[in-house]
């Protein structure tokens, strides 16, 4: 039996019924990892996992436009508006809340995304820690952290999809056995004090006296990648990014025609994929995208190198997400 069908089997046996919507609006990764947290918290408490994706902001009319479909998927388009996360400090309204009503009564359903995010979804700033134990999947742990081994259930590339990333990563022809860093530039300003300082990131990996013939950089900034050449003459750089990117914005990104969008989703895929299949793989810890490489990487292979103790990070930021299920 394949992951798909397997998956299905358990979830479909479920007798109370979710409703997520993924593709709010938040970033890809930040999307996913709610997503498959999501997944793994409704098996542990025996709820089935349904999909609303029709509005996904990452694509042009549903999780088939990139991916395969993975569960049953619902289609009410009352969830646009009615079944979404909550904002920090927002008030419901009376009618607002008559409409979610509205909406689990006539599809059946005992829950929507905001019923569990605050529990599932937020990471350390979760309400409940839940451990999980799923053999089928190898899933043996925290949900924070054995929530990404449901990726090859819900995350399998649809064939154009997936021919478009071979594409991608061939024509930069990467070496047998590189290395791999992430560094994330762009919105994250507005969540952390500090830009990265890449100087700061090199010292870290000559220290620990590790020898770098081949490295693929993954950024949204090009600069960092002329700030490494400068500094680090003797590694052999591959990468996706060009030389006009200067750090990714999801609002911006959000407002692109969805043929711009997905060519921007593919090479995403495209530097993700490399960084999985690396020999080792740095990582910039203040951004969802590593999360999820982080937990794919056997620990050998992974080292952390710009933490949020490097950055800085806000600490009124990490109180209104504290807060916000509170």
């Amino acid at each position: 039996m394949n992951a798909i069908k397997l998956y299905n089997s358990v979830n479909n046996s479920f007798k109370k019924k979710l409703i997520f919507h993924v593709g709010t609006g938040a970033g890809f990764y930040s999307e996913i990892n709610g997503m498959l947290c999501a997944m793994l918290y409704c098996y542990v408490h025996k709820i089935k996992f349904i999909l609303y994706a029709d509005d996904a902001t990452f694509a042009g009319g549903g999780w088939s436009e990139l991916f395969m479909p993975f569960c049953s998927q619902n289609h009410d388009k009352l969830n646009h508006k009615c079944n979404v996360k909550s904002r920090y400090g927002e008030k419901k309204e009376p009618f607002y809340c008559l409409k979610r009503k509205l909406l689990k009564v006539r599809n059946g359903v005992d829950y929507l995304t905001d019923d569990i995010f605050g529990k599932a979804c937020l990471g350390s700033y979760s309400q409940e820690i839940t451990y999980a134990l799923w053999n089928d999947f190898g899933i043996d742990g925290d949900i924070n952290k054995e929530f990404v081994k449901l990726r090859d259930v819900a995350l399998r590339y649809n064939s154009k999809t997936f021919a478009q990333i071979k594409e991608k990563i061939k024509g930069i022809h990467l070496p047998a056995h590189y290395c791999s860093i992430q560094l994330r530039g762009g919105d994250k300003s507005f969540e952390v004090s500090n830009r990265m300082d890449v100087n700061c990131v090199i010292d870290k990996i000559k220290r620990m006296e590790i020898k770098i013939d081949n490295i693929f950089i993954f950024t949204d900034e090009f600069s960092y990648i002329e700030e490494i050449r400068e500094k680090c003459p003797e590694w052999n750089i591959y990468t996706l990014t060009k030389e006009s990117e200067h750090g990714y914005y999801n609002v911006d990104f959000q407002k692109l025609s969805w043929v711009k969008k997905r060519r921007e989703m593919i090479k995403l895929f495209a530097m993700v994929e490399i960084c999985i299949h690396s020999d080792l793989h740095f990582g910039c810890e203040v951004a969802c995208v590593n999360d999820y490489i982080k937990n794919i990487k056997i620990p050998e292979k992974y080292i952390a190198i710009w933490t949020e103790d490097d950055a800085g990070l806000k600490a009124e930021f990490v109180s209104q997400l504290n807060s916000q299920f509170n």
